[in-house]
């Protein structure tokens, strides 16, 4: 198994929360724009793999791809509602990387999602809409699960 490149993901997150002191994962108080950057990143790196892979792999990947820029506008969307203004969102750039670092890296990714979309779920003008993206995130890391299984990595 390849080491977890800490480094990496220390730089992503400091990119998603524009600068700063950076750690390994967004703070309990994710804002909708670290979110979507996230969801963006991810996005990013699922369209890069499903440019390598075929068949079932390849589909799989491509709705995950979809799913999460979906998220990404979603959270826009809620930013719209709240105070009129769009999110800027530039995400990074997906490193090349083996398939199973970059799968095992949007898993932790989604499972960080999911805890900051399970806190608001019980808001009272969008918890609705987390709750939803919420049950997206765990059918992601099913998804996750199940490519890594069909090709043995």
């Amino acid at each position: 198994m390849d080491k977890f490149d800490e480094k990496l993901e220390q730089r992503v997150w400091q990119r998603v929360r524009g600068g700063g002191n950076c750690d390994s994962q967004p703070g309990p108080a994710a804002t909708l724009q670290t979110l979507a950057l996230a969801e963006q990143t991810s996005a990013a790196v699922y369209l890069m793999l499903s440019r390598m892979a075929q068949g079932p792999e390849k589909t799989l990947l491509r709705q995950l791809f979809e799913r999460e820029r979906q998220h990404s506008r979603i959270l826009s969307g809620i930013s719209i509602l709240q105070d009129g203004l769009p999110l800027s969102l530039r995400p990074v750039p997906p490193d090349s990387e083996r398939v199973e670092t970059a799968l095992r890296k949007c898993y932790s990714r989604a499972l960080q999602t999911m805890n900051h979309y399970a806190a608001r779920e019980q808001d009272p003008h969008y918890g609705i809409i987390f709750r939803q993206l919420l049950h997206q995130e765990q059918e992601q890391c099913r998804m996750i699960a199940q490519i890594l299984g069909m090709s043995g990595h």
